[in-house]
């Protein structure tokens, strides 16, 4: 399924963590504005060679979503977040606070989902963990990022 793709592409950022709530929204119809959950921690492969461990230190992302007329959606997360990536004896720590925007096409139902740093990034065969600053556009049926704007950092090199 494209979803559970794009959810590994793009497990630090708080938007596609919370894809299912965000979806549910969309079909549901709903505008309010929802607290997304914390997700639990999860481990990353470095192509350094370790093992890399992401923790939510802070959570306070909410989700609101806008139907169209024509049956699309947006669903839109903000808020803060931050994390802390324990790796190779080194801890860093990092605000993973940018925008996603999730668009729920009407006719096809794909999904096209836009961030705007910073966002967290993990390929989807889990091997490396990037900080996107800037607008970053990933393809959902893939979990590949597309397009960027801004600088990246790659975290497992900060770690090794």
């Amino acid at each position: 399924m494209r979803f559970e793709r794009l959810i590994a592409a793009v497990v630090l950022s708080s938007a596609c963590l919370c894809l299912s709530v965000v979806a549910a929204q969309a079909e549901g119809g709903g505008t309010g504005r929802e607290p997304l959950p914390t997700t639990p921690d999860f481990t990353v492969n470095c192509p350094q060679g370790f093992l890399a461990v992401v923790h939510t230190t802070f959570n306070k992302e909410y989700g609101m979503t806008f139907n169209a007329r024509d049956g699309s959606a947006r669903s839109v997360i903000t808020g803060a977040l931050l994390i802390t990536v324990t790796g190779n004896g080194e801890t860093l720590a990092f605000n993973n606070s940018g925008t996603g925007t999730f668009y729920f096409a009407a006719e096809d139902g794909l999904v096209s989902v836009v961030g705007s740093g910073p966002n967290g990034y993990i390929p989807p065969d889990l091997s490396g963990l990037f900080i996107y600053y800037g607008r970053i556009v990933i393809d959902p049926n893939t979990g590949l990022v597309v397009a960027h704007e801004g600088t990246v950092t790659d975290v497992c090199a900060l770690l090794s």
